[in-house]
């Protein structure tokens, strides 16, 4: 439920006429995780993530406009978020470096996202992933926001 009053913030700041930026982490997000007992992790690493992903389509083509890396406090492991101008790019690892979780958002500032673009981009990490996610989670609205989760 705590999740519901930051996607609308999302969703409404993202069609506004500014640009806005894209939160780093989703604390919300992460603390639900952590509570299940979420520990899994895909077969792959976060820096092979980001070297796959360079190839992918747009929103997300080319090199990201901006790239920041924090550690997430949660599960002691990094929080790497690539910005790109209508998009971004949102991978989650373990201390051992591997990916529990990939965040793709299609949109930002008074661009929207596009549903086509997200499916593309969702099925592109699925295959990167090399298995099924437990979960994914799809945020519809001028903002567009998959969370692929092992």
């Amino acid at each position: 439920m705590r999740r519901l009053p930051i996607a609308a913030a999302l969703v409404l700041s993202a069609c506004s006429t500014a640009p806005t930026t894209i939160d780093n982490q989703s604390p919300a997000a992460n603390e639900m995780a952590a509570s299940e007992g979420t520990r899994a992790a895909f077969p792959i690493s976060g820096d092979d993530l980001m070297v796959g992903v360079v190839g992918f389509d747009r929103p997300w083509n080319g090199k990201p406009a901006h790239q920041t890396s924090t550690r997430d406090d949660l599960t002691g492991g990094m929080s790497t978020m690539l910005i790109y101008p209508a998009g971004a790019i949102n991978i989650f690892t373990l201390p051992d470096g591997k990916v529990w979780r990939v965040r793709l958002v299609a949109g930002q500032g008074d661009r929207c996202g596009s549903a086509p673009d997200l499916s593309k981009g969702v099925e592109a990490v699925r295959q990167m992933l090399q298995t099924k996610p437990s979960r994914v989670n799809l945020t519809d609205g001028c903002l567009r926001i998959a969370t692929i989760t092992a």
